[in-house]
């Protein structure tokens, strides 16, 4: 049985090799997961498809955990990077967890948040024969299909001819309500983007599910915020958060969120994003639905833009 996972990738792609056990890294105790495969990498993690074994119990795994889960492994060039700013992927994993329990908590937890099912720390030894322990987060696994797995791929598939005006207000009702649940749990999502959303089931009945909530800021939870955003999502306020990259940015709030939800339901609607450029986004420039080329027949209006 392997207990140090092995990687000579910088975006861990090789992890999986052999279907590793994922294992403590400060006891060896395994979690009762096995890692199967790697499903792709992020800006600061990379995700895998594992396998639950329900003969083995751990303390870092729910007893309700599925058989199929996703887990998120921070890259070591993240761990690095943290380290230049005096802090460390545990300050991600620790805001992410902290996010998702306080929805795990509800009764009924939100099916609009993706769902968390236990968490850990991996010794993982790389090629230059250093170790790091790196910690990872086992969520619920949303499966592809033919119609894409996140929202952005969805989006992309429904082709020229867009998305239709029921459809539509399917997922952004249930991204609202998904942001709706983390702000009242006191949590600022603050990286909202057709990437971050995953949407689960068939195109008439899908659901979206929020995820992502590495760089989320989490009320009651002391940590250093760390500078991120994604132009043409993020509100402009956040790219004042690069002068002071381990503070809070007194400006980010709720509103921010809103900003990024309004920009990821313009996209599911015109199928296009909402600026077009960087410079755009900095300039303060906006467009109508009705200049997208890929906006539904049902839509505004009920017909497309010449």
């Amino acid at each position: 049985m392997t207990l140090v996972l092995r990687s000579s990738a910088p975006d861990l792609r090789d992890l999986a090799q052999g279907r590793p056990v994922l294992a403590d890294a400060r006891t060896g105790a395994p979690s009762g997961l096995r890692l199967v495969r790697w499903i792709g990498a992020g800006g600061m993690s990379a995700v895998f498809l594992a396998e639950r074994d329900p003969t083995v119990g751990s303390r870092h795994l729910s007893d309700i955990a599925p058989t199929l889960l996703a887990v998120k492994i921070v890259k070591p060039e993240t761990e690095h990077w943290l380290a230049q700013l005096g802090m460390s992927s545990m300050d991600l994993a620790l805001r992410e967890i902290e996010a998702l329990v306080r929805v795990r908590n509800l009764r009924p937890p939100s099916e609009f948040v993706i769902g968390l099912y236990g968490s850990g720390s991996a010794l993982v030894q790389l090629e230059n024969d250093s170790a790091l322990s790196l910690p990872w987060i086992a969520l619920e696994y949303v499966e592809g299909s033919n119609a894409g797995t996140t929202l952005a791929e969805r989006i992309e598939l429904a082709g020229e001819s867009g998305v239709d005006p029921v459809r539509a207000h399917r997922l952004a009702r249930g991204m609202i309500e998904g942001v709706r649940v983390l702000h009242r749990l006191g949590v600022i999502h603050r990286d909202l983007k057709p990437n971050n959303v995953f949407v689960a089931g068939p195109v008439d009945v899908e659901t979206p599910k929020i995820a992502d909530c590495g760089i989320a800021r989490v009320e009651g939870l002391r940590l250093a915020t760390v500078q991120a955003m994604t132009p043409g999502y993020g509100a402009p306020e956040q790219s004042l958060s690069a002068l002071r990259p381990s503070h809070q940015n007194p400006l980010v709030g709720p509103w921010s969120d809103v900003h990024a939800l309004a920009a990821t339901i313009f996209f599911v609607i015109a199928g296009e994003d909402w600026c077009r450029s960087e410079p755009a986004w900095n300039a303060g420039e906006r467009r109508s639905l009705r200049t997208s080329r890929r906006l539904h027949r049902g839509g505004p209006r009920g017909r497309r833009p010449a």
